[in-house]
């Protein structure tokens, strides 16, 4: 786990946003009490689950106000479907849905939580839309090293489309690789001076 303070470098290191939009958006996250407020030496950390809401509210939130209700919109999406292998099996009946913790229903947010908890060295790929309407959808898509095919997760309102896609926000393998080690590491490594290298994510429109 991390302390607010690494959440906003390990984000800005991430998405390559000027550290001044990830502070405002992390800073109405603190103030609608969906990130932990540390108060003089008693210093919180970040859970694994709510480690992704400052990514869900930079891709779409255009205004530091908007920053939580898009990110909790984003974060409560429900698991739809899983499938796995070139057949697209279900997944829910795989060993490392139970491994994992994957479940029908799963919140996005958790299911990310349990990837970046996890100690399976999984690839992870996760692509985030909003389409007609406001709607929001994600795709995450993860692999283990044993295997030859990736496994998809659908995340979504509802079983409905989220119709035609306006905005899309990509966090590739060396993104999702890069968040779990610097959230995991025991002795992280200072990017506070970095903001536009090593990140594979980002968004259209």
């Amino acid at each position: 786990m991390r302390t607010v303070k690494q959440l906003v470098d390990i984000v800005t290191f991430l998405t390559s946003e000027p550290r001044g939009r990830v502070n405002q958006m992390v800073r109405r996250l603190m103030d609608d009490g969906l990130l932990p407020k540390s108060i003089g030496r008693d210093i919180k950390n970040v859970d694994s689950s709510a480690a992704f809401l400052p990514v869900f509210a930079i891709a779409f939130a255009k205004r530091a106000a908007d920053a939580s209700s898009v990110a909790k919109k984003i974060a409560d999406l429900p698991l739809l479907t899983a499938t796995t292998g070139p057949d697209d099996l279900d997944l829910l009946k795989d060993p490392i849905a139970k491994q994992i913790g994957i479940h029908a229903g799963l919140p996005l947010a958790d299911a990310l939580g349990k990837l970046l908890a996890s100690d399976t060295d999984s690839e992870c790929h996760l692509v985030l839309s909003r389409g007609d309407n406001e709607r929001y959808g994600a795709e995450l898509r993860f692999a283990r090293e044993c295997d030859s095919y990736w496994n998809w997760l659908n995340f979504g309102q509802d079983h409905a489309h989220v119709g035609f896609t306006w905005h899309s926000f990509n966090l590739g393998a060396q993104g999702f690789r890069s968040m779990r080690t610097l959230f995991r590491a025991k002795d992280p490594p200072d990017i506070s001076g970095f903001s536009d290298t090593a990140s594979d994510g980002g968004g259209d429109g």
